[in-house]
């Protein structure tokens, strides 16, 4: 009997405190649940000055006064048991009233991949946040604005707490393609301050296809003609500014220019002659995945010394070490348009008809010849496609090389088996623009898309990609993204498509999904992703829905199983 008083005890603990900060962080521990008095004139005291804090501060205790929000999805148990008392709050001033947030951080470095991004938070008769970077005192201050609630007229914390966190994995992300369909600036941003929220650190932005050509590049003015329109692109001012909005909030922008497929837009203009089936009908002959066709013409001098101009002038404009090259779906027919390319082919012993083993060696000779360039700095980390690996068999240098698997799950195992070190996107897993049917037109096929189903929050949860790994391989994973594709999305749905059910797949890379029996802790899960998707949407963001509210108002009352 006393064992049973005590386990209900600590249940009835867990349930007396309504917050639920996601993702949820390593270690937290509540000490006690005498309500402190959070002052809405919170003053702050750093250890040394610090604009990125200071901002940050600023813009939470902002967001903490306008919301006052209380949580509306709380954790609840499927049976009843009557909360232990914790006693009326008082309006009076008490000596653990709130009253400063002191921040001290122990070092300092560049936001940069692999960056310290760990804190300890402590909150007792002051708020305490220790890191050893901005980045990890930034993160503290995320998870403190979700613990700060509005209650009996005034805003508290429950209890005394000691918070110890830090990310499992350095790479989070998010991919966006603005190449496909025009972003506004106004609809990044917002994207961004989400991921901030959620505690995601790289956004991969998807600048370039063959359909248009956004950026401004001074070295070649005319290629930003194959922008939509002067409206619908980006010049260089425009990135700097996106760049440092996302570094204040403690988000790096790795982006990627297609520097062999998926290009015809914008460099055309440089050369029509550096572009191989440009010209062509893309659902004929095995000549492009996707309208419109086009690639590189990889045999090509040309092709070579605009590539290398283009990714110096770009690379410049993003102060991240990652760059990312694409190099994915190459189409030996497409490239056979290129005279360039048979040339190659005799050079070098193939015969005039090429081969499947011909390609190869020619996509190989191009990803030498190009990382010759890409690595000049000695610096840069180029982030490729796993297309050169698995339908290649190239071998691109393992050093400063990070390849991005997609093609299956298979996959890994079959890339960190190599020596690579990886970011995981497997299509059927992470890709987020899946399940809303086919957009290709005048199409017999009327349901359905090539990588059906829609990924739920759920699913993004419970995927598990150490499976059937070594601990050799588990040690290559350095983080994961989940992808939206840009073929039907736009500024207008941009959010909604990748919130807030992505918050699940924020708190996987973070913390983990599995609880200290190694279980999936969905379970433990699903309140906090209910009420961090109403929180979103107490901030104005247009997010989907995630179920009926009648699901996150009856805590588990939706759950398939007892």
């Amino acid at each position: 009997m006393k064992n049973l008083f005590v386990l209900l005890f600590v249940l009835q603990v867990v349930v007396a405190v309504v917050v639920n900060p996601l993702p949820k962080p390593i270690s937290i521990e509540w000490v006690d649940q005498n309500y402190k008095s959070f002052n809405p004139h919170l003053s702050l005291s750093n250890s040394s000055p610090n604009s990125f804090v200071e901002d940050y501060f600023k813009t939470m205790l902002e967001v903490i006064n306008r919301l006052q929000w209380y949580p509306e999805a709380i954790e609840g148990l499927r049976m009843s048991y009557e909360p232990v008392p914790t006693g009326p709050p008082t309006n009076s001033k008490r000596d653990d009233d709130l009253d400063e947030l002191k921040v001290n951080i122990l070092d300092d470095a560049p936001l940069q991949y692999g960056v310290d991004e760990s804190y300890t938070l402590e909150v007792s008769d002051r708020i305490t946040i220790t890191a050893n970077t901005t980045w990890g005192a930034l993160n503290g201050l995320k998870t403190l604005q979700q613990l700060v609630i509005y209650k009996d007229g005034r805003l508290i914390i429950e209890g005394s707490v000691k918070i110890s966190d830090y990310p499992l994995y350095s790479h989070r992300g998010v991919l966006i393609d603005s190449a496909r369909n025009y972003l506004s600036l106004e609809s990044i941003k917002e994207n961004i301050d989400i991921m901030a929220m959620a505690k995601l650190n790289t956004l991969h932005w998807h600048l370039s296809d063959t359909v248009s050509w956004p950026l401004e590049v001074k070295a070649y003015p005319q290629m930003i003609n194959d922008a939509y329109s002067p409206e619908e692109s980006y010049s260089q001012q425009d990135v700097s500014n996106l760049v440092k909005y996302a570094y204040a909030r403690g988000v790096r922008i790795v982006p990627e220019i297609e520097l062999a497929s998926h290009a015809n837009a914008g460099w055309r203009l440089v050369d029509p002659k550096i572009i191989s089936c440009g010209k062509g009908f893309w659902n004929v002959g095995d000549i492009a995945t996707e309208p419109a066709p086009g690639q590189l013409d990889i045999a090509g001098n040309k092709t070579y010394e605009v590539a290398k101009t283009i990714f110096r002038e770009v690379n410049q404009l993003f102060p991240d070490y990652t760059f990312h090259v694409g190099y994915d779906e190459l189409h030996k027919p497409c490239s056979d348009f290129s005279n360039d390319v048979w040339e190659w082919y005799e050079q070098n012993g193939f015969g005039p008809a090429g081969s499947d083993e011909g390609y190869a060696s020619l996509v190989q000779y191009w990803t030498d010849r190009s990382f010759k360039f890409l690595s000049e700095d000695n610096t840069t980390q180029v982030m490729m496609w796993e297309d050169l690996i698995t339908n290649y068999a190239a071998k691109p240098p393992k050093q400063n090389s990070l390849i991005q698997v997609w093609l299956s799950v298979e996959s890994i195992k079959n890339i960190t088996s190599k020596g690579y070190d990886v970011i995981l996107s497997p299509y059927d897993q992470y890709y987020l623009d899946c399940g809303f049917g086919e957009w290709v037109t005048n199409n017999p096929k009327t349901a359905g898309s090539w990588c059906d189903p829609y990924k739920t929050w759920e699913s993004l949860y419970r995927f598990d990609p150490m499976m059937n790994l070594t601990e050799s391989e588990v040690r290559h994973i350095k983080g994961a993204e989940v992808a939206l594709w840009g073929e039907v999305v736009d500024s207008s749905n941009l959010v909604q498509k990748i919130w807030s059910r992505s918050a699940a797949f924020a708190e996987v890379y973070w913390s983990g999904n599995k609880d200290e029996n190694g279980d999936i802790r969905v379970y433990d899960f699903t309140q906090r992703m209910f009420n961090f998707r109403q929180y979103l949407l107490a901030l104005g963001y247009r997010v989907d829905p995630l179920a009926p509210q009648y699901c996150w108002r009856n805590p588990h009352a939706c759950d398939i199983s007892i």
